[in-house]
């Protein structure tokens, strides 16, 4: 237990490292690009980035189901199991793969429709092709990243993508000052992706012995149980896009283009906010089937109530800094003329704030194969959505519109699904309460002290804005560690960075 919590932390800690990163370089990164590409060429590469974003929903769900039941048959020792889930996952993944390729060159053939301009139609003809290859390459590594984090190494995967990170920014900077552009990162982006999936191959295989790659482990069997559980996963994200990729074209409709942007300001970075804490607790799933697979109730109990704790520490902190001092950074980032976006960021982050405190419930959901309500009470939830943010956007504007995404988000959140999960774990559901009870009470805490410094320091300049954030940060883990975990956990905590500071190299052994 005390291994796999070290893994636990580790993973999360390179997961949100690997985050960060990809924020930084983004951030620093995409100004260049568009004055290297110009309005017009970059136009071109967003929305073939636009286009290529749906592939995801190709995939079925079908990764989610790998790494459960890899997990699974790892929690029973089952190898010859895993066997048979990996490489009919690989054999699906290679026909989808195929199948978004054909799609890219059925694009390639249609662009002329697309564009007036025959150049700008040979150029995305061209692009359309080489980053099809890479989808082609792409969708077969999924079932590799399934077979790494069923065994917990998330802490490789965080590490082999951020050596992908930084191998694909330094040839972008040098393609572009080199004068390649738009035809350059498309090349730059499949050739990266090579040695990243090559290094998957490996680590598969170093962590994980027994796996072999064979067609005579395909099954029928297999494939439909796969399918069984990846269809409530492709529910899951049709939902996620009604509840938050739907929102910038009921602004559309309703007020104007202008109205977009300001609105992509709040829900870009209650975006982040999801991203950050998702990928800080995923490898809670994996942990999940494990235990599952090796009918151990109690101990998915113990996970669970922890991982719900150790959520609401940290999603209360990240949602506290944005509203606390999300004003003065729209403010510094992009303008006094973009305050309008912070009512809604408000709004957004309340609303995730109380999301991201279930995200164990929905990893434990996913981990033991009890996410079929959860697929339908997220697609309810994202009809609500719709619908309330096209009642609100006519009276609040984009205010109205991220109250529409606030409401049913409680509902759902703070009632419906607790007491759905402690009924399909066997927890009281007052025990939950208190926990919860509990934590949000030493969160509240926590907060005063950095509520005044973020008061002292809420100002719009990023010198200001970053010594808030880790003055308050230091108080916080300060008051939380005295108070808020038990000394188990402190245990665990001090054993991980021990281990991690004497022995980083086990992060790739």
């Amino acid at each position: 237990m005390l291994h796999e919590s070290r893994k636990i932390l580790s993973g999360s800690f390179l997961r949100s490292f690997n985050f960060f990163m990809q924020l930084v370089v983004s951030f620093f990164l995409m100004p260049f690009i568009v004055h290297s590409l110009g309005d017009r060429l970059y136009g071109v590469w967003s929305l073939i980035s636009v286009f290529l974003g749906y592939y995801g929903l190709i995939e079925f769900g079908i990764a989610a189901a790998t790494e459960r039941y890899l997990s699974a048959a790892l929690g029973a020792q089952d190898y010859e199991e895993c066997n048979r889930v990996f490489n009919s996952a690989l054999l699906i993944f290679i026909g989808l793969g195929g199948f978004a390729f054909m799609l890219s060159c059925i694009s390639a053939g249609l662009a002329p429709l697309l564009f007036k301009e025959s150049e700008e139609a040979f150029l995305f003809r061209k692009i359309i092709l080489i980053l099809g290859m890479n989808t082609l390459i792409d969708f077969p590594g999924r079932a590799l990243i399934g077979a790494i984090t069923a065994q917990l190494r998330h802490d490789i995967l965080a590490l082999v993508e951020i050596g992908t990170l930084v191998l694909r920014t330094i040839l972008i900077v040098w393609a572009l000052n080199a004068g390649y552009k738009i035809l350059g990162l498309a090349w730059i982006t499949f050739l990266a992706n090579i040695p990243e999936k090559l290094l998957f191959i490996y680590f598969a295989k170093k962590n994980l012995p027994s796996l072999r790659f064979d067609v005579q482990y395909f099954l029928g069997k297999t494939t439909k149980t796969l399918f069984s559980y990846s269809i409530f996963k492709f529910i899951c994200q049709i939902a996620e896009i009604l509840k938050f990729k739907l929102d910038e074209f009921v602004i559309t409709i309703s007020i104007g283009l202008t109205a977009v942007t300001h609105y992509h300001i709040a829900s870009q970075l209650s975006l982040y906010f999801i991203q950050l804490i998702t990928s800080s607790m995923v490898m809670l799933k994996p942990i999940f089937s494990k235990y599952d697979g090796a009918n151990d109730r109690k101990s998915i109990q113990k996970t669970f109530l922890s991982g719900t704790k150790l959520s609401v520490y940290l999603s209360s902190f990240i949602s506290f800094s944005l509203i606390t001092l999300g004003k003065p950074f729209i403010h510094r980032w992009m303008g006094q003329a973009y305050l309008d976006a912070y009512p809604a960021l408000f709004l957004l982050c309340v609303g995730c704030t109380f999301s991201l405190w279930q995200i164990p419930s929905v990893f434990l959901m996913y981990g033991i194969s009890k996410h079929r309500f959860y697929a339908f009470l997220s697609l309810a939830e994202g009809v609500c959505n719709l619908l309330l943010s096209l009642f609100f956007v006519r009276h609040l504007g984009i205010t109205g519109v991220a109250l529409g995404t606030l409401i049913p988000m409680i509902m759902v959140k703070l009632v419906i699904q607790p007491i759905y999960v402690c009924r399909i774990i066997s927890i009281k559901y007052t025990d939950y309460l208190l926990l919860m009870a509990k934590s949000v009470m030493i969160v509240l805490l926590s907060l005063i002290l950095p509520f005044f410094i973020s008061l002292r320091y809420a100002m719009p300049d990023y010198l200001s804005l970053s010594t808030a954030v880790v003055t308050s940060g230091f108080c916080y883990c300060s008051f939380l560690w005295l108070w808020g975990l038990e000394p188990k956990e402190k245990n665990i905590f001090r054993q991980a960075i021990i281990s991690n500071s004497l022995r980083r190299e086990s992060c790739i052994t």
